[in-house]
């Protein structure tokens, strides 16, 4: 479970409460740094209940359990076309603009852009299309025949060995938000000169601790833009500390809406004032009838041979990119990929701003 101290009048050293004094804790596993929670064990089936009782203590600022966000994924649909979402959110007219704004001639530079912290499956490092993007590799989840977290306290989980994807969900993500573009290889990049920070921190499940510890690194360590292809109907105190704080780093969070159906609420992190809500759109601009909705939506759109929202966000994630590039902090990035959506006549609640478009986007920077 997450357990994090009222203040730092009760922490012991690298900011850990004392858990031996505490009721119905086991051990300190973990501490993740930049928010002071620690991760600790508990008896199987006794979180919430330990964690109601050690909310009521002074020296305790809040205590949840340590649940999980979980990938937003649909079945394959073999009716969609390859990259639908290329034409209909306007990319290669926003392409040209970039390029010539960025000075690039007729070329599709692989780097040299923003980064995008990529919070998912991991990304393959052999792929073809990210293999010289990757500037960040980092794993949250365990090594083979080691505890949940100790690859990562020894050191095990880090480098190229850790980050590799244990799925492809997040090959897949990282290649919508930033595939080398024009290269005569499988698909075009929306952030076609992004650079990636590779996270490891989901399987199928990813843990709110794994999760907020992600978030905080590719705070500090130079991430732009931050995809969350996952979510999960509870909030989290300790994910919420850990989205102010890239927030206030200036980094623009794109997070999926979620694949739950138009009755259920927007899911977390995407929830999150501070984050951009993405639904998706099918071929022609109607909601996708799995799209979660609600009044946090920001504009979405285009799927590929996976489809969900997790699929929608990185598009945005990827024009993202090109605005903060463009030298757009992170709010001015979100009011213009808000400002430049196209509206799809559907309710707010559904389309959010509307369905983005690269080049209007890209546009309102330049002034092309």
């Amino acid at each position: 479970m997450l357990i994090k101290p009222a203040s730092t009048g009760g922490l012991l050293g690298a900011g850990a409460l004392d858990v031996a004094d505490l009721p119905g804790v086991g051990e300190l596993t973990d501490v993740i740094e930049g928010l002071g929670v620690q991760v600790v064990s508990v008896a199987p089936g006794t979180a919430q209940r330990v964690a109601t009782r050690l909310q009521a203590l002074p020296t305790v600022a809040y205590a949840e359990p340590n649940a999980a966000f979980r990938v937003t994924r649909a079945p394959n649909d073999p009716g969609l076309s390859a990259q639908y979402a290329v034409e209909e959110i306007n990319a290669v007219a926003g392409w040209e603009r970039y390029r010539a704004a960025k000075g690039y001639g007729e070329a599709f530079p692989a780097t040299g852009g923003a980064t995008i912290a990529v919070m998912d499956s991991g990304v393959s490092q052999s792929h073809p299309e990210l293999a010289d993007k990757i500037v960040a590799c980092r794993s949250w989840q365990p090594r083979a025949g080691l505890p949940l977290n100790l690859g990562v306290v020894l050191g095990l989980g880090s480098g190229p060995a850790g980050c590799g994807d244990s799925n492809g969900h997040g090959t897949h993500n990282a290649g919508i938000a930033a595939a080398a573009t024009d290269n005569d290889l499988a698909m075009a990049g929306v952030g076609f000169d992004a650079q990636i920070q590779a996270l490891r921190t989901c399987n199928v499940l990813c843990r709110f601790s794994d999760v907020a510890a992600a978030t905080v690194y590719a705070a500090d360590n130079g991430a732009d833009v931050a995809n969350f292809s996952f979510g999960s109907p509870t909030a989290s105190r300790t994910m919420a500390d850990a989205v102010a704080y890239a927030d206030d780093a200036g980094v623009l969070m794109v997070a999926a809406a979620g694949n739950a159906g138009v009755s259920e609420r927007v899911s977390f992190p995407a929830a999150y004032s501070e984050v951009m809500a993405v639904s998706a759109t099918q071929a022609g601009g109607a909601l996708a009838t799995f799209s979660a909705t609600g009044p946090q939506l920001r504009p979405g759109g285009g799927l590929r041979r996976l489809s969900g929202t997790s699929q929608a966000a990185p598009h945005v994630a990827g024009l993202g990119a090109l605005l903060m590039s463009l030298g757009a902090n992170a709010e001015q990035a979100r009011q213009a990929i808000v400002d430049g959506a196209d509206d799809l006549g559907l309710p707010p609640a559904q389309q959010g701003a509307g369905r983005i478009d690269v080049a209007d986007s890209v546009g309102l920077l330049t002034g092309r």
